[in-house]
């Protein structure tokens, strides 16, 4: 194409000599001041930079409150006493977490043997039972096809968490558990919040924990949480046991 008719100006250029022409010029000395249009896209630009802040604030605060509220959509709590009025399949599955619990540990180079532990998942509740000031309870995951006890899958128990009196006035957290599909949504504070609770309710005044260096998520949990680490109350043979605790205001 060697040229074209711009009709609105009556100019008629090739594109290789092609010259700027204004088509309205106003007088320098006239009294309507020159204003000069910003292009469309970096109007667009002012205005996203403009919101940036705005939108970084949104995203903070979502981030900041998200896990705790996803948690609560997609888990809810549930007490285990492993009696004869509750399904089955919560008892079933809380042995499938301590059992997880034990392989995950044990991979990380930890044996929980010289605590005993396989008997826990054959002698549910156990030291947990609540006739004995303990306490257990599972995290279930949320489902709008989940109508009665009877529906429940075991695959659906996403966490667990326990108690057991140390003496009179101080009860040991014990078996937190959270499969890995879960972690990072809330669902281990929701399960701590509920065992602290219980403690109070139970007439505890203290609270001890036992945990692993390696275990860096959970650790972090209990200290935002309040815990505070004090000189070991158990034996332990790995180098980075940790013991902590927690006291009732």
């Amino acid at each position: 194409m060697s040229g074209v008719t711009n009709e609105s100006t009556g100019l008629k250029k090739d594109f290789h000599d092609f010259e700027v022409v204004e088509k309205y010029q106003i007088p320098e000395s006239s009294s309507v001041e020159k204003t000069k249009r910003k292009p469309k896209n970096e109007k667009k630009r002012e205005k996203k930079e403009h919101n940036y802040p705005e939108m970084r604030y949104l995203l903070s605060l979502f981030i900041s409150l998200a896990p705790v509220s996803f948690a609560f959509m997609t888990a809810h709590i549930r007490k285990v006493t492993c009696s004869n009025n509750e399904p089955v399949v919560l008892k079933q599955a809380v042995a499938d977490l301590f059992k997880l619990y034990f392989d995950e540990l044990f991979e990380l180079g930890c044996d929980l043997g010289f605590q005993g532990f396989q008997s826990e998942w054959t002698d549910l509740p156990g030291k947990y039972d609540f006739e004995k000031r303990g306490g257990l309870f599972v995290a279930i995951e949320k489902s709008s096809s989940l109508e009665s006890d009877s529906e429940i899958e075991k695959e659906k128990v996403i966490g667990c968490i326990a108690i057991r009196p140390l003496n009179e006035n101080c009860g040991e957290v014990k078996r937190m558990f959270i499969r890995k599909s879960h972690r990072r949504a809330g669902v281990g504070k929701l399960l701590a919040e509920t065992i602290i609770n219980h403690a109070w309710e139970m007439g505890y005044d203290e609270i001890k924990l036992d945990s692993l260096e390696r275990l860096s998520a959970a650790v972090n949990l209990y200290e935002n949480m309040g815990f505070q680490r004090i000189d070991p109350y158990c034996e332990c043979p790995e180098e980075d046991h940790v013991c902590m605790a927690l006291y009732k205001n």
